[in-house]
């Protein structure tokens, strides 16, 4: 049996290769591989890294782009906010100016009306003293007029007394001023309108009446109006010339083509009037002026009895012609 395996071992002595040799032979191929190996691993790393650094150039390059955008955006965000703030400053100035010169506008037609409404006053004032001098050194009538009604001249006699002591509120209660109220004063105010002419009576004789002409634009005007706003409406007029306004006294409506008016009892709102009813109240107005001027004495030593009581009679058919719209000169 030790034969048998000293002869297999020398069998298999003699099938393997020398272990010199298998050594040398396993040896050779293994650097090979690692070189092999180390240079597809470090091409690796070179195409990985330069891919890389290309990846970051892009990512920085995107970056600096990002970074020059939003740069950009706050610089015009910047901006837009002081052109905002810059464009709101204007504004408020530009709306400060407005208001201020609106006021200073405001202020100076308002001064310039106060000064109208006083030199209107004075006028009206001038004109009416002058109006009562005229009547003083002229005779309005002639002689043969003097064959008159005497109870009526004994009426006005004692009025003329009675006058001057009486408070002008009552003087409508004196016999010749009620007679002439009856008889003229309230046919004459007889409007058309559902006002009672009674009413206004007591207003007439105090004064407190006011009658101008109307501009077309303000047809019952409380305040005065611009010149802008005359200019307005005169364009419109032309080109419209079928305006109307309705008369307060009598409820016609008229035509701004024809004479257009208004007035005012004391303080109240002003109303529009037509020609027939203007007229209308003028002369009632003129007949309670001069009871006014007979209750101040302004008639003097001049004027007689007989040439008042005249005057009386003429502002009488004054009323009676303005009522019955016929002309009285």
């Amino acid at each position: 049996m030790f034969s048998i395996d000293s002869h297999e071992n020398k069998n298999s002595q003699s099938i393997l290769p020398p272990q010199s040799s298998v050594r040398h032979h396993s040896k050779i191929p293994r650097p090979l591989k690692i070189k092999e190996r180390d240079s597809h691993r470090k091409a690796t790393l070179t195409h990985e890294n330069a891919r890389l650094r290309h990846d970051y150039a892009l990512l920085e390059r995107d970056y600096a782009h990002q970074k020059a955008v939003a740069a950009e955006a706050e610089r015009a965000l910047h901006q837009a906010h002081a052109d905002l703030e810059e464009l709101s400053q204007q504004l408020f100035e530009e709306a400060n100016e407005m208001v201020a010169r609106a006021r200073r506008e405001h202020n100076e037609a308002k001064r310039m009306l106060e000064i109208t409404l006083t030199k209107l006053a004075d006028e009206q004032q001038q004109l009416s003293k002058a109006k009562m001098q005229l009547l003083l050194q002229q005779g309005r009538f002639d002689p043969c007029y003097l064959a008159h009604d005497h109870d009526a001249l004994n009426l006005f006699r004692d009025f003329v007394q009675q006058a001057r002591e009486t408070e002008l509120s009552r003087l409508q209660h004196l016999p010749f001023l009620r007679m002439c109220i009856d008889q003229d004063v309230l046919p004459c105010l007889q409007l058309g309108s559902s006002k009672s002419p009674k009413r206004w009576v007591p207003t007439l004789i105090q004064r407190a009446c006011a009658i101008e002409p109307a501009l077309p634009e303000t047809p019952t005007p409380s305040v005065s109006t611009t010149s802008i706003t005359s200019f307005k409406w005169s364009l419109i007029r032309r080109q419209s010339p079928a305006l109307y306004f309705t008369c307060f006294a009598c409820g016609r409506q008229r035509t701004y083509s024809t004479d257009h008016y208004r007035f005012r009892l004391n303080q109240d709102s002003w109303h529009s009037i037509d020609q027939p009813c203007r007229d209308r109240l003028v002369s009632v107005c003129d007949f309670f002026a001069f009871v006014r001027y007979l209750k101040q004495g302004l008639h003097g030593q001049q004027r007689t009895i007989d040439s008042l009581f005249h005057e009386s009679i003429h502002l009488r058919l004054s009323m009676f012609c303005a009522r019955t719209g016929t002309i009285y000169t």
